[in-house]
């Protein structure tokens, strides 16, 4: 399974719930986290998306370690399948609230 297709069904089940999946991009910079999901009430999921088995670079991990220590959440998903639980788990938490 190639990165880009967990890519593709996990953005699009994400947006098909109302979420905004953005690609991250930095300038000048390397590390960011591949898509940021914006939903409502200022939630920010932000996932780091790999090939099946693979996990992030150094680099990516440093990057994490930075946005964890200012309080986001940085999910590192490498399977369709952990995408779907994890979009699952949001919505749950979300219709309990």
């Amino acid at each position: 399974m190639l990165e880009g297709n967990v890519v593709d069904k996990v953005t699009k089940r994400f947006e098909s719930t109302g979420w905004i999946g953005r690609k991250m991009v930095y300038q000048n910079r390397r590390g960011s986290a591949d898509k940021w999901f914006f939903g409502y009430g200022a939630r920010l999921v932000i996932i780091e998306f790999k090939r099946p088995k693979k996990g992030a670079t150094l680099q990516q991990s440093r990057e994490h370690a930075r946005l964890i220590e200012r309080g986001f959440r940085v999910y590192v998903v490498d399977t369709i399948e952990k995408g779907y639980a994890l979009h699952a788990r949001l919505e749950e938490i979300e219709a309990l609230a």
